[in-house]
C-alpha cells in the first residue's frame, strides 16, 4: 500500500480541526530545533509546562542565552512557573508582544494560548527572514515562483488543496525534479510526492501530512511549512555570483531633461514609481530607484508630474539558477 493511501486512512476529515493541524505542525517545527539538544516534545499541550523545552527552544532560535538561572529539573509548580516566567520575560525583551498569556496558561496546558505563543515565535524567527515581513511578502514570493506553471495562489489554505501549487513550488526550486508531466492529478499523491522530493532534495522537514493540506488546510501551518521552501531559495541565492559580489538589489537612475533636450541640473519634479519601491529625488535632475532582487519579472510604471516617461513601464526579469 502506498504512503499516500496510508495517510488517507490515518484520520477522518471530521476528526481533524485547525487546532489539530496547528498542534502537529508547531510541534514538528519546535522539534526540528530541539533535536540539536536531544530534546523532544511529544505533546505540545503539556510538554512546555516545566519551561525546559521552551527555554531551550528560545535559546536555539534566537542564538542567545536566556539569561538568569532556571531550574533544570523542576518538580513542583512554583519551579515550573518560575521557569516559564523567565522564558516569557526573554520573549518580551526580544520585542515580541504577548497578549493575554501568562506563565499559568502554559503550566496549566491552555492549548489555544500555547499555539498563539508558538506562532509568535514562528512569525519572528521563521517567517520574517531575508527581509520578509509576513504573509503578503511570502505569498508574493510563492506567486512569482509558480507563475510559470500557470498557478496563481491567493491564500495559504484552500488554494493548496489540489496539490498543484505545492508541486509547482517544489519543481521551481530545482527545475526538473517534479515537472508538470509527472503530476498525477491526484492531490494526495502529488502532495506526498512533492513533500518527499522537498525532504530529499532540499532537506525540508514534513511539518504537515498530505491529508492535513487536502482535508483541513490551515493558513498558519502552511505558512510555516512553505517558509522552509523560501529559506532554501534564499540559501541558493547566497551561492550565486551575484550575491557573492554583494549585488543584492537592482537600481536605476532616471535623468530628466528640459524641453530643449538638455539635462536638468535641479530636482523638484513629482516623481512616482508604481508599485512603490525605494526612490528619491537626488536634487540634481536625476532620480533614483531601488528594489530587492527576487526571482521573476518586475514591472514598474515611472511617472513625472503625472505623466509616464518613454521607457515606462520598465521591465526587468531575473531567474536564480540552482
Amino acid at each position: 500500500m502506498s504512503s499516500a493511501n496510508l495517510l488517507q486512512e490515518e484520520e477522518k476529515p471530521r476528526d481533524r480541526t485547525w487546532i489539530d493541524v496547528q498542534k502537529k505542525t508547531f510541534t514538528r517545527w519546535s522539534n526540528n530545533f530541539l533535536k540539536d539538544r536531544k530534546l523532544f516534545i511529544q505533546n505540545l499541550e503539556t510538554d512546555l509546562a516545566s519551561g525546559i523545552n521552551l527555554i531551550n527552544l528560545l535559546e536555539i532560535i534566537s542564538t542567545k542565552e536566556i539569561g538568569g538561572k532556571y531550574n533544570k529539573a523542576p518538580k513542583i509548580r512554583p519551579q515550573q512557573l518560575e521557569n516559564v516566567s523567565l522564558a516569557l520575560s526573554f520573549i518580551k525583551k526580544e520585542g515580541l508582544k504577548l497578549v493575554g498569556i501568562g506563565p499559568e496558561d502554559i503550566v496549566d496546558s491552555n492549548l489555544k494560548l500555547i499555539l498563539g505563543l508558538i506562532w509568535t515565535l514562528i512569525l519572528r524567527f521563521q517567517i520574517q527572514r531575508g527581509g520578509f515581513e509576513g504573509k503578503a511578502e511570502l505569498l508574493e514570493w510563492v506567486r512569482k515562483q509558480v507563475a510559470p506553471y500557470g498557478e496563481k495562489p491567493n491564500n495559504f489554505n484552500m488554494d493548496w488543496k489540489n496539490g498543484r501549487v505545492l508541486s509547482a513550488l517544489t519543481d521551481s526550486l530545482q527545475k526538473g525534479v517534479f515537472p508538470q508531466d509527472n503530476w498525477s492529478g491526484n492531490a494526495m499523491n502529488d502532495i506526498d510526492k512533492s513533500q518527499g522530493i522537498a525532504e530529499t532534495e532540499y532537506h525540508i522537514p514534513r511539518l504537515l501530512d498530505p491529508v492535513d493540506i487536502v482535508e483541513c488546510p490551515d493558513e498558519l501551518a502552511m505558512m510555516t511549512y512553505i517558509s522552509y521552501f523560501r529559506d532554501y531559495w534564499l540559501e541558493s541565492f547566497k551561492n550565486t555570483d551575484i550575491y557573492k559580489s554583494g549585488y543584492t538589489n537592482f537600481t536605476f537612475t532616471v535623468q530628466t531633461r528640459d524641453k530643449h533636450g538638455n539635462n536638468k541640473k535641479f530636482g523638484g519634479d513629482e516623481y512616482t514609481v508604481t508599485p512603490h519601491i525605494e526612490s528619491k529625488d537626488n536634487g540634481d535632475g536625476t532620480y533614483f530607484g531601488k528594489f530587492d532582487l527576487t526571482a521573476g519579472e518586475h514591472t514598474f510604471k515611472i511617472a513625472f508630474n503625472g505623466k509616464e516617461i518613454a521607457v515606462s513601464p520598465l521591465k526587468v526579469s531575473y531567474e536564480i539558477r540552482s
